[in-house]
C-alpha cells in the first residue's frame, strides 16, 4: 500500500539538500523508530494495569533538528547551514526546471 500523504520533512530535506543548504532550525524533533513504538505498545497492551489509562510515547532524549545535520553529513552530503528565512527564500525562488521540483509537479 502506498502512502497518499506527502512526507513533508523528507521532501523539505531532499529539496534543501539539492540546493546545498539546510535551514538553521532549532525546533525539537520528536521522532522514534517503529520498532520502539511497536514494542512499547505491545508491552503496554499486555499489562492489566494499563486498561483505561492514557500513555504518550516519546523517545528520549529529544533532539534539536540541527543536531541531525552531522548525521546527514555522515552520508556524504555537503551543505551550508543558512538562516531559516534565507532557506525558505531560496526554496521559493527555485527555477521550475530545477531537479528539486520533480516531487511537486
Amino acid at each position: 500500500m502506498r502512502a497518499t500523504r506527502p512526507d513533508y520533512i523528507l521532501i523539505g530535506l531532499r529539496g534543501f539538500l539539492e540546493l546545498g543548504i539546510l535551514p538553521e532550525y532549532e525546533e525539537i524533533m520528536h521522532a522514534m523508530t517503529v520498532d520502539y513504538a511497536s514494542k512499547a505498545l505491545v508491552h503496554l497492551s499486555l499489562q492489566p494495569s494499563s486498561v483505561g489509562r492514557l500513555f504518550h510515547l516519546w523517545k528520549h532524549p529529544r533532539a534539536a533538528t540541527m543536531w541531525t545535520y552531522d548525521w546527514v553529513r555522515s552520508f556524504g552530503y555537503e551543505f551550508e547551514i543558512v538562516p531559516f528565512d534565507d532557506a525558505i527564500d531560496a526554496a521559493m525562488n527555485v527555477d521550475p526546471s530545477h531537479r528539486s521540483t520533480r516531487c511537486c509537479r
